[in-house]
């Protein structure tokens, strides 16, 4: 896979990493695994302290991908992993999984952001 058809770009602004995911179906390993390294790459560049990752023109996931996303739980240890622009249907799934918080519960993985902003503004990158 080459940098033209990445299916993620990364960029860092004051020391978060703002990920957008380009494809809209994460169903291959191939993909799983770029998004996870190109991840990671970037945390370990940077030194970020936290990560948001928007979802926005992402339909369909498998649970395979969660793997990629807590390898960025883990590498950024107590710092915010922030999803945000996330369709209904994989919002249920993220709950489903217990990897967002859900109902009373607010203790997951996860914190999800409607729109950029939002996820920015909780990064403090207002």
């Amino acid at each position: 896979m080459t940098a033209e058809d990445s299916p993620i770009i990364c960029a860092v602004e004051n020391g978060v990493i703002v990920a957008t995911i380009l494809v809209p179906q994460i169903r291959d390993p191939q993909v799983v695994e770029t998004l996870r390294n190109t991840m990671l790459a970037a945390i370990e560049a940077s030194g970020a302290r936290s990560v948001i990752i928007s979802f926005s023109g992402v339909k369909f996931m498998m649970s395979m991908s969660f793997l990629a996303f807590l390898a960025v739980r883990r590498q950024i240890g107590g710092g915010r992993v922030v999803f945000c622009e996330v369709s209904p249907e994989i919002i249920e799934i993220l709950s489903i999984c217990r990897l967002i918080p859900a109902g009373n519960s607010t203790s997951a993985p996860f914190e999800v952001a409607h729109t950029i902003a939002e996820a920015r503004e909780r990064c403090g990158l207002v």
